[in-house]
């Protein structure tokens, strides 16, 4: 997602108050497209379709062959949505039969309101997004404080019920769109009198007056959206929010808020967990004790058996190990073990973990001696794991022999044990040679949940462990840290664009040439205000301004207003 494509980025109201004052010029369409780039599924039920709308959703299907829909559009007597419109949208669901499906709901008026929303859920099923509101962009109208849309990634149990909501509405309200339901008639408000158009005029003239007697002038900050309200003697007045003693999230709060939902808490689910593909012996299997005591002192005594040599058995063992240690170096700390990541970070690191996968499972084909690219067949999977046990069973069987008779000369071990070491054996071979070194990769969705009567002191502990290590990253790799690199087989341009969940003016301006000093300053730099004596919150406030490319004096004032005496 490139820098652009960020502001349209869910959580956010649309149009927002900057839209409306014109402060970002060119935003005047939707932003909801713009988070369609590939596959996926898009649902909803929505009014006001007008031919930009079918166009805007035509477009959306000829570009991305894996989006399929399904879609209500509203109506109403004398609508924007007119016969050509759904003539259109009919065209769209005979040439796109597999991708597409359209239906009709009706209401006879306007009077007990009619909203919008529409939810997308992208290509792997990871990220929903949900809009509800007006839906301005599949229409032309022009940006109006009263066509608000709430975009946002709902909750789990929200997205299970706007599914079932939806269900719901297409199959006991929805109208199937074909030639027949598309002759919408082309109805037009009827004329009014002209004592209700002098009422009607004479109405609005009086809200304006009164609009123009309460405010003079409003102020909004094209960085924070703080707005100020200022009247005609030049006094600033309250806010509703302010009267109303609503706590007001401070610019850090929000930008943490946001930050926390650009990623997830990942990690590994034991339960899925593959057994090593060694596996332990008893100790009684070698007429031993496992476990002895006398007085003080205990011996315990362990054997494991493997069916590969050491040394791939060694190899293997550190594919296995580099999992966890992915996991640490592409994930960002939030204590006590947990690991958050950007959500193209996530991506990254599947790709590496199925890279390495691939290595692993190729090392114990080649042990057994067979050359493939690709897993077999469970039939022929077992066939050739019990091939490669027999082949391997004097050897097994003779080192395991060897080991008794150091405590039983000339004795040997039982067939009944051999048979069940080599039962075992086959068992965990089978179930790496699936296809699965690693566990499942776990994800969760986490929040930063801004709470004013919280001690402030702490609440932006964790946060400050996130950003720390956020920050820390694009500046190592720029730096040119070999160290910090070692072992990762993943392009540095990637990772850069990965991490840059915080707009990082250093990843910007990664190819200049420069770029390697400044690392180096702002490494430093960080590690100033890492070891300062102030609270996290101005820890962030401070780590925020680095990355905002703040200049060195600047951030070291921030640092030394927040400083505790004491």
């Amino acid at each position: 997602m490139n820098r652009e494509e960020k502001r349209y980025a869910p959580p956010r109201i649309w149009p927002g108050i900057l839209e409306m004052e014109k402060q970002q010029p060119g935003l005047e369409d939707y932003p909801f497209p713009y988070l369609i780039k590939s596959g996926g599924k898009l649902l909803g039920l929505f009014f006001g379709l007008d031919d930009g709308g079918v166009r805007q959703i035509a477009d959306l299907l000829q570009t991305n062959p894996d989006l399929y829909c399904k879609l209500i559009i509203g109506l109403y007597p004398t609508c924007i949505s007119g016969d050509q419109e759904l003539e259109g949208m009919l065209a769209l669901q005979n040439s796109f039969p597999d991708q597409v499906e359209f239906r009709l709901y009706t209401i006879n008026n306007l009077r007990s309101g009619a909203s919008s929303s529409l939810m997308f859920i992208d290509e792997s099923g990871e990220n929903t997004v949900l809009v509800t509101g007006s839906l301005l962009g599949f229409n032309s109208l022009p940006l109006k404080s009263n066509r608000s849309s709430f975009v946002f990634r709902p909750e789990t149990t929200l997205i299970r019920d706007w599914i079932y909501w939806f269900n719901y509405i297409w199959v006991k309200y929805a109208i199937p769109l074909n030639s027949f339901t598309a002759r919408i008639p082309p109805l037009v408000p009827i004329e009014a009198t002209e004592e209700a158009i002098k009422m009607w005029e004479d109405y609005l003239q009086t809200c304006q007056q009164s609009l123009e007697y309460q405010v003079v002038k409003v102020e909004i900050d094209p960085e924070t959206g703080e707005m100020v309200v200022i009247n005609e003697d030049g006094e600033e007045l309250a806010l509703p929010s302010t009267e109303l003693n609503i706590p007001q999230i401070s610019p850090l709060a929000d930008r943490l808020s946001r930050l926390y939902s650009a990623g997830k808490l990942v990690s590994f689910n034991k339960l899925s967990r593959i057994p090593p593909i060694d596996c332990p012996a008893q100790a009684e299997w070698f007429g031993l004790d496992s476990l002895r005591t006398v007085g003080t002192v205990t011996r315990e005594v362990k054997y494991r058996i493997s069916a590969l040599e050491p040394e791939a058995l060694r190899k293997f063992n550190n594919f296995k190990t580099n999992g966890a240690t992915l996991l640490r170096r592409l994930g960002f700390s939030l204590g006590d073990g947990l690991h958050w990541m950007p959500d193209a970070m996530i991506v990254l690191l599947q790709n590496e973990l199925n890279r390495i996968t691939d290595d692993a499972l190729a090392l114990i084909y080649n042990s057994m001696g067979i050359r493939t690219r690709h897993i077999p067949g469970t039939d022929r999977r077992k066939e050739m794991i019990r091939v490669f046990i027999k082949q391997r069973q004097e050897k097994i069987v003779g080192d395991a022999n060897r080991i008794y008779e150091e405590f039983f000369p000339g004795e040997k071990m039982e067939q009944q044990v051999i048979d069940i070491i080599t039962g075992e054996l086959e068992f965990r071979l089978e179930k790496v040679l699936t296809g699965k070194v690693f566990p499942d990769v776990l994800q969760n969705s986490i929040a930063f949940s801004f709470s004013p009567g919280a001690d402030q002191s702490v609440l932006f502990d964790q946060p400050f462990l996130l950003l720390k290590d956020l920050a820390l990253f694009p500046r190592m790799i720029l730096s040119e840290d070999y160290y910090f690199l070692r072992g990762i087989r993943i392009d540095s341009d990637e990772l850069l664009e990965a991490v840059d969940v915080c707009n990082d003016q250093i990843i910007a301006a990664a190819g200049q040439p420069d770029v390697k000093n400044r690392a180096h300053k702002e490494l430093s730099l960080l590690k100033e205000i890492i070891n300062a004596e102030v609270y996290s919150e101005v820890k962030c406030r401070a780590i925020f301004a680095v990355m905002d490319g703040v200049p060195e004096d600047k951030v070291k004032e921030i640092i030394n207003e927040g400083l505790v005496s004491g």
